[in-house]
């Protein structure tokens, strides 16, 4: 049993049903509209969504906005242009999950029901399960996440003989995440708040904000060629380049008033601030062929060089190829009327990933002292 004292002597008197006091209907709320339309050469597309999911468990919500407009047209002939403009924003309140005793789910079925929710004067009785009164947890601890995103796109194609196409794009998006907690001190987070070795109970709150900025520009040739009926080819190579910036604050302050959404009032304890920054140049090729849309084949190759990386080992070189067999579009094939698809393929590659930290590729040295 989550218990401080699990020994304590049970009391028949009480009779808890913690699966009723934690728990509601979970609701899920969504709504959407959406308006598209367009004459000539120009068409508009414009949608917005709702949703609202309000979890079985008391005061856990998840709300989600989005909104997204797109305008295609027709330039001249040969350019064609295609817009994207996009926002979404997300806020949700959870709390711990796991077999952690602070996961209000896991203390349905590891809590006594001889333990009581109130004490007489109305307030949360905190005389078990480390002061984690799961209810007092979900109602009066804070912990919000809200989430901003804006994202834009453009899209040019242009025709430059016959086959041959021009592709460029330019795609953009900056995300806003704050994150918000504040636990007061006489439950959970705060009433076990710990300062070295020792418990010090303290309402206290600590606030994140981080801004993401990401780019990638792409500029491609394609071309596309049929040889009578039987022989399809088609390639495309191009440069790309993506980039992101990341910064943020983190604060943490102690001795808030109790149920002050502000810091403005505590002791400052931490704060501090970082930047992230990181790139990717790339290099690539595509070929392709088929042979009576049945029989194909498919190779690429691309060089990428990542600034996460020493220069001695900045750049690295990817491929793959692949093999494909349409089997449904055989003679033999034509005559079933039970399978409308199958395919069998094959292929083989290299890949890699960038996922280091900055300046991760570089020795670092710790000084320490004592005897």
């Amino acid at each position: 049993m989550l218990n401080s004292n699990p020994y304590s002597a049970f009391n028949p008197n009480q009779d808890t049903n913690w699966g009723k006091e934690l728990t509601r209907v979970g609701q899920i709320t969504q709504h959407n509209l959406s308006a598209s339309g367009g004459k000539n050469s120009n068409n508009h597309y414009l949608s917005q969504g709702y949703l609202k999911n309000e979890s079985a468990i008391k005061e856990i919500n998840f709300d989600r906005l989005t909104m997204k407009l797109k305008y295609d047209t027709q330039i001249s002939k040969k350019l064609k242009a295609s817009t994207i403009i996009g926002y979404g924003k997300t806020q949700s309140n959870n709390h711990e999950t796991g077999t952690s005793y602070y996961n209000p789910f896991t203390s349905i079925y590891r809590l006594r029901p001889d333990f009581k929710i109130y004490n007489e004067d109305g307030s949360y009785d905190t005389s078990y399960n480390f002061k984690v009164n799961p209810l007092g947890v979900l109602t009066d601890e804070t912990r919000q996440l809200e989430t901003h995103d804006f994202r834009g796109a453009l899209n040019l194609n242009y025709e430059l003989i016959a086959g041959l196409t021009l592709e460029t794009s330019l795609s953009t998006n900056y995300r806003l995440t704050e994150n918000y907690n504040n636990f007061p001190s006489y439950l959970g987070k705060g009433a076990n708040y710990r300062i070295g070795w020792s418990t010090v109970p303290s309402s206290y709150g600590n606030q994140r904000n981080t801004g993401i900025f990401t780019w990638n520009a792409r500029s491609l040739v394609r071309y596309t060629k049929k040889l009578g009926e039987n022989h399809t080819f088609g390639a495309f190579a191009g440069i790309e380049q993506n980039a992101m910036d990341m910064k943020g604050t983190n604060l943490s302050v102690l001795n808030l008033r109790e149920g002050s959404e502000t810091f403005d009032n505590g002791t400052p304890e931490t704060s501090d601030s970082f930047r992230s920054e990181s790139s990717i140049s790339s290099t690539f090729l595509n070929l392709e062929y088929d042979f009576q849309e049945k029989y194909l084949v498919n190779t690429t190759f691309r060089r990428d060089g990542s600034s996460r990386f020493g220069a001695n080992n900045k750049y690295g070189n990817f491929y793959a190829i692949g093999l494909g067999w349409n089997i449904h579009k055989e003679d033999f094939m034509q005559n079933n009327d039970f399978v409308n698809i199958l395919k069998l393929r094959a292929s083989y590659g290299v890949n890699g990933n960038d996922q280091i930290s900055a300046f991760g590729y570089s020795g670092t040295f710790d000084t320490t002292g004592g005897l």
